[in-house]
């Protein structure tokens, strides 16, 4: 026997929980007084599991906790200034923080941290605990200080617990809010409002990271009371009553967690970005106006927007570096001096800038074949009046996305004529990284007059070795192939010539955005954007470093990433279910665009799905530019702001694609795997530490 129709998604939304209810709706019926109970076990089994991990994970084995903790006991022993919004670096504040990194060190290593890597060394005069969480904003660590500063006395493991329940409060409050977010999305009675926070609370990374040490839990409950806040708007407006004092709460409660979100971590900070879209598709539904209103607004604001930040002009496949992300100007120039086709790279001088460089990085799998071999280097180049410029010239590193690649290159004195000059170099034999180099002024020199260009064209890196006196001759414009010497060569550069055009971050925007939130160690914007470009080398990025890795990271991989899943069947078994989960969410589209009275549900899907993508893809993008950020592999972590809205998609998609008499059903075997996969995981991280 089929459901009751209001089992549909599509049928109606869940009335706002606060609306008046008619005389006869007063009493709390039996059906409803048995969910709240259900929703009340939720929370409970979500803090009974928070627990579980909480005490099940030995002292610092989560991602980056020992730097985690440090942050957040130095917030509450008086050492971060609030006014400079850093931590104090006096002489005795340095060695406060040295004595603590010992202790926790210590600590580490009585809890066997160091078993499987080995000790470091125990006499360095720079004592390492990881990677510093200092450029993180306060706010999570802020919070976590306050119940420090009552343990004081305590060893550091029973330190660390106590500051581990701040953010087992955080779990519980973002289950919490996953409840109140399918309360707002479905009628009473639907299945999803438990399924999706129990299924959200069962995942076990999720319930990993959520009580530990890190900053990102309180992205998670940021994110989720964002979601929240929302869905809450959209649906008051929706329903096209007078604007009142609920569509104000409401309102602030959305502006005020958006500014939450900007201080608190960049993972959920890239939500704000969604906020004219919240407000625009709110007015839109309050209004009532057609959807073609909406249309035009969503396409033409954003699109305007778009114009004020993003120019056009630069060379693509070719990254700014070392100070040419300032540069106002293009980095591609149209000029009939140009040797090959019409267009050139350019890079232009401040006055006051030291250094400028274009960085064009290698295809990983062409780098491996030049390791250990000789390459040709060159190009021609000239300037807009005489100077001495820094040259051509590569940067190798033995790592991937080396934070210090070694440049070596050939400083310049060149005029307003094109003059070819070539190099050859030896590639060190353990290169991973491999990157032509074009430079403005070499470190070593003053900076030049403001307004000089220097120009460069035909740029090659070929391997082998070919004549310097005597240029190439291309088959083309693109300078990819030709004759050398007399010998054929394949140029490994992309766009050598500049004919190709790309994108281009205008310089305020870089600067503005960057002083407000971080885009990460070592990257800049306007990186970003060239990776974007770049198809050939972020396509290999893409598969070789992101891959299905981010799916596998939503149910598995714990600890630190040290404790996963890796058989085969159980691996393709995670991209079975979150592949149907994908095809069910399109189904349920499909079939919702054609019903009746959908555009609520409609306008509240869109914005849940823009943030889907914007964190799912932001958190790939974190794979790029991979030039001297270090190598940063994209996790799951990283979309827990969206967790609730994956967990929809997930418990939803199957919902959707389940016949409608299967449907409930169909839910409690996909939560009953999950919580046979979270008994699974707590057995292999219990064995782990055994």
């Amino acid at each position: 026997m089929a459901e009751p129709i209001h089992h549909d998604l599509h049928s109606t939304l869940a009335p706002p929980a606060d609306a008046a209810a008619p005389p006869a709706a007063t009493a709390v019926r039996p059906a409803l007084r048995r969910e709240r109970l259900v929703l009340v076990a939720v929370l409970l089994l979500a803090f009974v599991q928070g627990i579980t991990y909480l005490l099940l994970l030995p002292p610092w084995q989560h991602y980056d906790e020992p730097s985690h903790f440090e942050y957040a006991w130095l917030i509450a022993h008086d050492g971060y200034n609030w006014q400079t919004r850093d931590i104090v670096r006096t002489q005795p504040a340095n060695q406060q923080r040295r004595n603590l990194r010992l202790q926790i060190r210590d600590s580490m290593i009585e809890h066997g941290f160091y078993r499987d890597i080995g000790l470091p060394n125990l006499d360095a005069q720079r004592v390492s605990i990881g990677f510093p969480a200092f450029e993180h904003p306060p706010t999570y660590y802020a919070v976590v200080s306050i119940p420090l500063r009552f343990v004081a006395g305590a060893d550091f493991a029973t330190q660390l617990y106590v500051a581990r329940s701040v953010s087992l409060l955080c779990f519980v409050l973002t289950i919490g809010a996953a409840i109140g977010i399918m309360r707002e999305l479905t009628p009473p009675g639907h299945p999803l409002r438990w399924a999706v926070p129990l299924l959200l609370a069962l995942l076990p990374p999720f319930a990993d990271l959520m009580t530990a040490v890190n900053s990102e839990v309180a992205a998670a409950l940021v994110g989720a009371l964002w979601v929240w806040g929302v869905v809450r708007l959209l649906r008051l407006c929706g329903t096209r009553r007078p604007a009142g004092m609920q569509h104000g709460l409401a309102l602030t409660w959305v502006l005020g967690v958006s500014l939450l979100a900007l201080i608190t971590k960049n993972t959920v900070a890239v939500l704000v970005l969604l906020l004219p879209v919240v407000l625009l598709v709110a007015l839109w539904q309050w209004r009532g106006w057609r959807p073609v209103g909406l249309l035009v607004l969503l396409i033409g604001l954003p699109l305007l927007a778009t114009l004020a930040v993003v120019g056009t002009g630069d060379a693509q496949s070719w990254y700014r570096w070392n100070g040419a992300a300032t540069q106002a100007a293009a980095t591609q120039a149209r000029t009939a001096a140009a040797p090959v086709g019409s267009t050139v790279l350019q890079l232009t001088s401040d006055g006051a800038t030291d250094e400028r460089r274009l960085i064009q990085p290698l295809i990983q799998p062409d780098v491996w074949g030049l390791a250990g071999q000789t390459v040709t280097v060159g190009g021609w180049v000239w300037a807009s009046e005489p100077v001495q410029m820094g040259g051509i010239g590569i940067a190798a590193s033995s790592i991937v996305a080396n934070t210090r690649l070694e440049v070596t290159q050939q400083p310049l004195d060149v005029t307003t004529t094109p003059q070819f000059v070539a190099w050859t170099f030896e590639v060190p034999a353990d290169t991973q990284a491999l990157h032509y180099v074009f430079t403005l002024a070499p470190p070593e020199t003053a900076t030049q007059q403001a307004g000089v260009q220097v120009f460069l064209d035909g740029a090659l890196l070929v391997a082998g070795r070919f004549p310097s006196d005597t240029p190439p001759v291309f088959a083309d414009n693109a300078a990819s192939t030709g004759t050398w010497g007399g010998q054929p060569f394949t140029n490994l550069l992309r766009n050598a010539s500049a004919e190709q055009s790309w994108l281009r971050i205008r310089p305020w925007v870089e600067t503005t955005i960057t002083s407000v939130v971080s885009v990460g160690w070592g990257r800049s914007l306007s990186q970003l954007l060239a990776s974007l470009g770049d198809p050939a080398r972020s396509s290999d990025i893409l598969v070789r470093y992101v891959g299905l890795a981010p799916i596998e990271g939503l149910f598995t991989r714990l600890a630190w990433g040290n404790i996963a899943i890796s058989s085969p069947p159980i691996l393709a078994l995670f991209w079975l279910v979150t592949g149907g989960a994908l095809v069910g969410g399109g189904v349920w589209l499909a079939r919702t665009a054609r019903q009746p009275d959908t555009r609520p549900l409609l306008a509240i899907v869109l914005v849940l799905a823009l943030a889907l993508l914007l964190s799912w893809g932001g958190m790939a993008l974190r794979a790029f530019p991979q030039i001297s950020e270090g190598l940063v592999r994209p996790v799951t972590r990283y979309t827990f702001p969206v967790a609730v809205i994956t967990a929809l998609v997930l418990a939803g998609g199957w919902w959707t694609l389940a016949p409608a008499r299967f449907r409930t059903a169909t839910l409690a075997v996909l939560v009953g795997l999950v919580g046979v996969l979270n008994l699974v995981s707590i057995g292999m991280v219990w064995m782990f530490y055994q």
